[in-house]
């Protein structure tokens, strides 16, 4: 269930449900004020079979169409563990670095072995999925020289197109593991002071917008488990790509 449509600034994504009532539910959970719940009115939908197709274009800030750029489909899922620290300011109740605005459905790049469909973009700019069932998705748009993209869609019996404008950037996408070379998910990787968590296979994917750094300053750690060192330093973009990143343990 989405909850991306509420006006809040800041959900944690630590809820609760609990029915009570014939199709009402109750969501408990946490914002920048404390704990609150949310009512929810459930409507009950028999979904057809249709299936209908998605389509869209992908274009640079001048307006230009983008060829050869990778549009995936993904499934829905909602990760909100993408966000930007404040230069100074600390959060009272973590002891750590504040949120700059909130957390961001965190990005994941396209990766040939996800098996998750993909297409490429015309000679003006143009994509389209065929026979898609009806649902939410995830689009991921990534090209050469742009920093990439990813934006839930709803998939109706209407079809409405879903236009992508790129900015100048690139993606950068790199790994932490243990001494023994295994994968580590769930670490908190930051990146100057971009906050981001590596998935479950240990990579972490940033959509890096230009002007690029020549070099960032990286922390990694695990937290709330003691059994790796934390790990602070300063690398280079092609570093990050190349040369995995290692947590010792303690």
């Amino acid at each position: 269930m989405s909850f991306s449509h509420l006006p809040e600034p800041i959900i944690t994504g630590q809820f609760d449900m609990v029915k009570v009532g014939p199709n009402q539910l109750v969501a408990v959970g946490s914002d920048q004020d404390g704990t609150r719940t949310w009512p929810l009115k459930v409507e009950r939908v028999r979904v057809g079979p249709a299936r209908v197709a998605l389509a869209g274009r992908v274009v640079d800030e001048q307006g230009d169409p983008i060829a050869g750029a990778s549009v995936q489909r993904g499934p829905n899922r909602y990760a909100a563990d993408d966000w930007l620290e404040h230069e100074t300011e600390l959060d009272l109740w973590k002891a750590g670095p504040k949120l700059i605005g909130s957390p961001q459905l965190a990005f994941r790049s396209i990766q040939a072995d996800s098996g998750y469909p993909v297409v490429s973009t015309g000679a003006r700019g143009g994509f389209r999925f065929d026979h898609v069932k009806l649902g939410e998705y995830v689009l991921t748009v990534e090209a050469d020289g742009h920093a990439s993209q990813q934006r839930h869609v709803q998939v109706g019996t209407q079809e409405e197109p879903q236009d992508f404008t790129l900015k100048p950037g690139r993606l950068v996408r790199g790994r932490v593991v243990d001494t023994q070379g295994q994968p580590i998910g769930g670490v908190c990787v930051v990146l100057n002071r971009w906050h981001c968590h590596t998935d479950p296979r240990g990579y972490f994917h940033w959509s890096a917008v230009a002007p690029l750094p020549d070099q960032v300053t990286l922390r990694v750690d695990k937290r709330y488990v003691g059994q790796y060192e934390p790990l602070k330093t300063t690398v280079t973009l092609s570093q990050l790509e190349h040369e995995p990143v290692m947590l010792k343990g303690r």
